[in-house]
């Protein structure tokens, strides 16, 4: 299941500030996007069903597509980003 739609990623990167906007004191570091859901949830994405729940694999918040043009277009505005995964299922 994917639960994101390709205008939150766009609005996601049109309202980033550019890495390392700031001064001594308080600097912007790398822009963190969670990828999948929660191992707790369980909503990871995995490549398997899991085995309480056949009918869930977890959830994807964005397509490869999405990931693809997130990072692409932060990266071209001097964005440095992070990607976080739950699980090492994918």
């Amino acid at each position: 299941m994917i639960v994101s739609t390709i205008n939150k990623s766009e609005e996601f990167v049109d309202k980033m500030i550019s890495t390392g906007l700031g001064d001594e004191k308080f600097k912007i570091g790398p822009a963190k996007v969670f990828t999948d859901g929660s191992s707790s949830g369980p909503t990871a994405a995995m490549r398997e069903p899991y085995a309480d729940n056949s009918e869930s694999s977890g959830i994807l918040y964005f397509s490869q597509y999405e990931l693809n043009r997130i990072l692409g277009e932060a990266h071209e505005k001097g964005i440095r980003s992070q990607l976080m995964l739950k699980e090492t299922g994918l």
